[in-house]
């Protein structure tokens, strides 16, 4: 039986494909023909102009057509088959060196949805939580990456900033334009996005999963169904998971107790924090706190 060669894997590094740029990313405008598998240690957002293809992953193959906007995360190996005309925007970028204002970008439940919990998510969704933008929101769009292009190829004087000004820009309209997107699976990851966004930020607090349903303006039989579908969890046990998280941050980064880390991190029971954390990472607190405390 003859053996199937794979298919040759391409690295593409930011140092040839960002750093050269004089900025800490990069917007490429083209036409896409069937291409190589490969990967690169940068994040790209794809922003399909026209044309459909099938975005193809070592999980999963992905339909996409105009309209479409999805990230591709750093490292995640994948390429386009049976393209059709298709025309992309990417921008090739670096989370860490981006230098955006994250904290407040990610009070638009849009980005948090788009930017990190649709990526993560992908395979579970089946990509039924990407982004399509409708006629008038991929004209703005338009416009604005030909701003940005052209600040990068005429170079004017302030360049760099103006660049960086229109893609914040650009990053505000893509949140807004999920925050109100009708389709149903972007509607549900919008309230999932501000029930898990409500854990995070009062985790600590006494959480009740009514207190978590309202964030979302959701029963809790929608709301219980919307985690488990999207996140495998129901919201008590993301809240616990999100609890056990920053008490392991605690337990390697501080001397406090075992009791003070449990109620500091919302437990009111030690036993049951102990429970909770083992069942979690497979070890009792102070034995974890052993092994991780420099």
């Amino acid at each position: 039986m003859k053996k199937e060669i794979p298919a040759l894997l391409y690295f593409y590094p930011k140092e040839r494909y960002i750093t050269p740029y004089g900025m800490p990313f990069r917007l490429m405008l083209y036409s896409q023909s069937e291409g190589q598998r490969h990967y690169h240690d940068f994040d790209e957002l794809v922003i399909v102009l026209g044309g459909n293809a099938v975005h193809k992953t070592e999980e999963r193959d992905y339909p996409i057509s105009i309209g479409d906007v999805f990230l591709i995360k750093k490292n995640k190996i994948h390429c386009y088959t049976q393209t059709g005309n298709l025309k992309l925007a990417n921008i090739m970028f670096d989370f860490g060196t981006l230098n955006a204002d994250w904290e407040k970008l990610r009070e638009i439940p849009g980005y948090t949805a788009l930017f990190e919990m649709e990526p993560e998510l992908r395979e579970r969704s089946r990509f039924q939580c990407k982004h399509t933008l409708n006629a008038a929101q991929l004209d703005e769009v338009s416009t604005l990456l030909r701003k940005i292009l052209r600040e990068e190829t005429e170079r004017p004087p302030g360049w760099i900033m103006m660049a960086r000004t229109l893609l914040l820009e650009l990053l505000v309209v893509l949140a807004r334009s999920y925050s109100s997107a009708s389709k149903i699976q972007s509607r549900k990851m919008i309230r999932l996005t501000r029930m898990m966004q409500f854990i995070e930020q009062n985790y600590a607090r006494d959480v009740t999963r009514d207190r978590i349903m309202r964030e979302g303006m959701t029963s809790n039989a929608v709301g219980t169904r919307i985690f488990r579908e999207l996140l495998g969890k129901t919201p008590v046990e993301y809240l616990i998971h999100i609890r056990i998280q920053h008490a392991a941050e605690l337990l390697k980064n501080t001397d406090k107790s075992v009791s003070d880390i449990a109620y500091e991190c919302g437990f009111r029971d030690s036993n049951y924090f102990s429970m909770q954390f083992r069942k979690i990472t497979g070890l009792p607190p102070r034995e974890f706190a052993k092994r991780n405390r420099a």
